[in-house]
């Protein structure tokens, strides 16, 4: 229990570290206030970031636990100077998208995440990256966005399970917990009751975007 707790504030010492940098995107916003800021240039500004020496002092041999569920491209990009240090599991559930994630030698959690073990329906979309077990609320949508990138091309059974099965079974405490999965977040914390990451990046709806989710303001 010692060690657990030693490791677990040392390791909120680094999360302090990777997310120091949003005073460093402040001001780089100050100083482009006037210019046309694009896309890549900020990938850039961010991934230049890079303390890993100060990690290599606090982390010594460890390494962070980190469960990326909705991983569809791979990691984040906040972490590509740190990839020697994170141990990445990823549950991507939509079919093709995991095979190329596989092939890119990821660890691949292989099922989908939910509140219990089951089999569920997946909705590929149009745009892969809304996918989801819940259909769109269209009539929400087409008041904001371009339905046709919610219009279902086809459906997939998948199995789904819980992270708490999974991290057991893996002997692996979740440190970083990253959800985002067009909707079904809610019901993922849900199976993740028996561990507490010390930092949860979890995408939240006020509105139901996706038909019969749960969303903040409900749940």
């Amino acid at each position: 229990m010692l060690l657990r707790t030693l490791r677990r504030f040392s390791l909120f010492k680094i999360f302090s570290i990777f997310y120091s940098y949003i005073t460093d995107i402040y001001f780089f916003f100050l100083k482009t206030d006037k210019v046309n800021l694009s896309y890549k240039s900020f990938n850039r500004f961010i991934e230049n970031l890079d303390h890993s020496k100060r990690l290599k002092y606090i982390l010594d041999s460890q390494k962070i636990n980190v469960i990326d569920i909705g991983g569809r491209w791979g990691h984040e990009r906040i972490f590509n100077n740190y990839l020697k240090f994170l141990d990445i599991h990823i549950s991507e559930p939509e079919v093709e998208e995991r095979r190329i994630l596989e092939k890119k030698k990821y660890k691949i959690i292989p099922f989908g995440l939910w509140n219990k073990t089951t089999v569920k329906k997946l909705y590929v979309t149009h745009k892969r990256g809304n996918s989801s077990v819940f259909k769109s609320n269209d009539k929400l949508r087409s008041l904001f966005w371009d339905r046709n990138q919610y219009k279902i091309e086809k459906e997939q059974k998948i199995k789904v399970s819980t992270i708490n099965k999974y991290c057991k079974k893996k002997k692996i405490y979740p440190d970083y917990l990253k959800i985002d999965t067009q909707g079904s977040e809610f019901e993922i914390l849900k199976g993740s009751n028996d561990f507490h990451p010390l930092l949860i990046n979890t995408e939240i709806s006020f509105e139901e975007v996706y038909e019969n989710q749960k969303n903040l303001l409900i749940s």
